[in-house]
């Protein structure tokens, strides 16, 4: 029994619609002749899998309608032929949609393949323009990739390195690992960090901080392993030349014959050499990295400022400038002299010392050095030097020279407040015998002897001197006539009374004294009052010695 009963000439119109909508579907489809072929093509495939499924129908039941002892009649053999033609139409066309899904889906990889290709290499290409050295490898340490920065630092290309293991790339002896420890450390941890040595091409070794990572899929299986290397073989040679650098120039302060002592802007100590350590008995040691003026206690006993903390200041400071002397400023360069109480056990010593700023490289005060040196010797010399200059090296009096300077402040003050004054001219009698008699150096002891007494006679304002030869001449502020008769007397007696003793034997000397004294209202220079000791000192000489002759120079006559 027929699924479906048609006439002839009906199945005849629908195989002739059939095949003539088949014909018009094929041709839009196949000519792309439409606008929205997207929107078309959706509808054809709809449309499509319809039209397929209504010709199997037709198909099917032309089969049943038409029998073959009927297909001599002209008619029926039409709708044979059009049956076979519908059949043909559909079928081709069913079997184009089929092919144009198969398409779309190969195009659809093939696009996604290509998508990923395009991301491969894009990331390739990032991977060849970054600084660090790439790698990676399977999970038995073969190579699939390196970037071009590596291939660069070996000397070789991106793929001569691939397929090999990574044991290929040697073990340096700076390496923190053979590089199948790196790997058994990745695949066992995970990840791993540590120095690489990598051999180049032409035999060099490039040192890398290595950083390798174990890759998992999207399951959380280990797929692959990179490895990032930066090179530091550069910076490690630049750490080593500075390092070198840094050992000289601290050979260099420990040569240094000053003390060198320096400190940050936090006041730590960061330089103490060993001039510094042989002047304080401090190793450095134990004084690097103190702080709150720890470093000036083997100085001054104690903490507290002293002249680096210039450097910090603003404006100087009074209150530490006044603790030093012959302080000078030269720029950003203060030098000054102390005496250290504490040095050298205590004995203490004088020092000089130049404080200068440290700047960064952006010239911020980072912290201060001060160069010390101790100048206890050359305070010694110039004490000498000027001693020599004022005294008399045999007596230790005042010599001629400062006498004059001292007596000609004196004698200003004298015109300017009138107020008594008084002039000795001394002379040891007969000092030619006694050095005819016993000899110069028995002279000399003459001579400080008498020096001695006539010192210890007088007062701290008094002005003693060494005139020359066996002279010697004494101003006396605030002192009238009588007072410096009296004076004058006692002098003679206690030199009269002197008993030198010598290798020689006992020696005794007298003095001649000239006494000119000044008041007020008086106005003449020093020089003539000079003048006129000197000839009362000529007279008491010529009287007989061992006596004093005195005369007030505003009376007339003596």
């Amino acid at each position: 029994m027929a699924l479906f009963s048609f006439d002839i000439h009906t199945l005849i119109a629908l195989l002739f619609i059939g095949n003539l909508m088949s014909a018009i579907i094929l041709f839009a489809y196949k000519s792309g002749g439409v606008t929205d072929r997207a929107c078309l093509q959706r509808l054809y495939r709809i449309f499509g899998w319809i039209y397929g499924l209504f010709c199997l129908i037709l198909a099917l039941a032309a089969s049943a309608e038409l029998t073959p002892d009927e297909s001599g009649d002209a008619v029926q053999a039409l709708a044979f032929l059009m049956m076979y033609l519908f059949m043909l139409v559909g079928g081709t066309g069913f079997l184009l949609l089929l092919k144009e899904r198969d398409d779309r889906r190969l195009k659809t990889a093939y696009d996604a393949l290509a998508e990923r290709e395009k991301q491969l290499r894009m990331q390739a290409l990032v991977l060849d323009q970054i600084q660090d050295q790439v790698t990676i490898t399977d999970l038995n340490g073969i190579v699939t990739y390196i970037n071009r920065t590596q291939a660069r630092a070996l000397g070789t290309s991106p793929d001569a390195r691939v397929g090999q293991h990574v044991s290929s790339y040697g073990d340096g002896q700076q390496a923190d690992a053979t590089q199948q420890e790196i790997v058994d450390a990745t695949l066992t941890l995970g990840a791993w960090r540590g120095r690489a040595v990598n051999e180049c091409a032409d035999g060099s070794q490039v040192i890398l901080d290595l950083r390798t990572t174990l890759v998992r899929d999207e399951a959380g299986e280990p797929v692959a392993m990179v490895g990032i290397g930066t090179d530091i073989s550069e910076r490690l040679q630049t750490e080593q030349i500075l390092r070198t650098s840094q050992r000289q120039l601290a050979d260099i302060i420990d040569f240094l014959p000053d003390a060198l002592l320096a400190i940050d802007q936090d006041k730590r100590v960061i330089i103490w050499n060993k001039a510094i350590e042989t002047m304080t008995g401090i190793p450095a040691a134990e004084m690097l990295g103190r702080g709150d003026y720890a470093y000036t206690i083997p100085f001054y006993g104690e903490p507290r400022s002293q002249l680096m903390d210039l450097v910090f200041l603003d404006h100087p400071s009074s209150a530490i400038m006044n603790r030093y002397a012959n302080v000078t400023h030269e720029g950003d360069t203060v030098a000054a002299e102390a005496f250290c109480n504490a040095l050298y056990d205590g004995r203490g010593a004088w020092i000089f010392a130049k404080i200068s700023p440290l700047r960064d490289i952006n010239g911020q005060i980072v912290g201060a050095i001060e160069i010390i040196r101790d100048v206890t010797e050359r305070k010694r010399l110039e004490e000498e030097l000027r001693r020599l200059a004022t005294q008399d090296p045999l007596t230790g009096l005042l010599n001629r020279r400062h006498f004059f300077i001292l007596a000609e402040q004196e004698y200003e003050r004298f015109l300017r407040y009138q107020r008594p004054l008084a002039l000795f001219m001394v002379d040891i009698d007969h000092f030619k015998a006694v050095n005819d008699r016993y000899g110069h150096l028995i002279g000399d002891e003459v001579l400080r002897a008498v020096a001695s007494r006539i010192r210890s006679g007088l007062r701290q304002v008094d002005i003693l001197a060494r005139y020359g030869g066996e002279e010697f001449v004494i101003l006396l502020p605030e002192t009238d006539l009588e007072t410096a008769r009296a004076l004058a007397e006692r002098l003679r007696i206690s030199v009269t009374e002197l008993q030198i003793d010598t290798k020689e034997g006992t020696v005794s000397v007298t003095l001649s004294l000239g006494v000119a004294a000044i008041s007020n209202g008086i106005s003449i220079s020093f020089e003539q009052l000079l003048d006129v000791a000197d000839r009362l000192l000529y007279q008491a000489k010529q009287a007989g010695r061992n006596r004093v002759e005195v005369w007030d120079v505003g009376v007339e006559s003596a």
